[in-house]
């Protein structure tokens, strides 16, 4: 196996940005794709009753911003969404 390249902190962090921006604008463009489905009829939501502050959590904790996040969520909020598209 190849061993990946070494860069300088400058660097590497540059690339980190410019992969982390990439998967960001990836992730636009299907979500703009879904949009255009939804629009034409060929896809539907699927909507699921869910704990929206438990929802938020996991969102949260998945990113990593449960220490720079505070919140203050009541107990008890449901709403029947789609949980792919309310993970944002």
């Amino acid at each position: 196996a190849e061993e990946a390249p070494r860069f300088d902190k400058d660097t590497a962090d540059a690339v980190r940005l410019v992969t982390e921006e990439t998967m960001r604008l990836a992730r636009l463009v299907e979500d703009l794709m879904e949009i255009s489905r939804f629009d034409a009829g060929a896809v539907a939501l699927h909507a699921d009753d869910l704990d929206l502050a438990e929802s938020l959590r996991h969102t949260l904790s998945t990113r990593g911003w449960t220490g720079r996040v505070e919140t203050e969520l009541p107990a008890g909020v449901r709403a029947r969404v789609d949980p792919r598209r309310l993970d944002v």
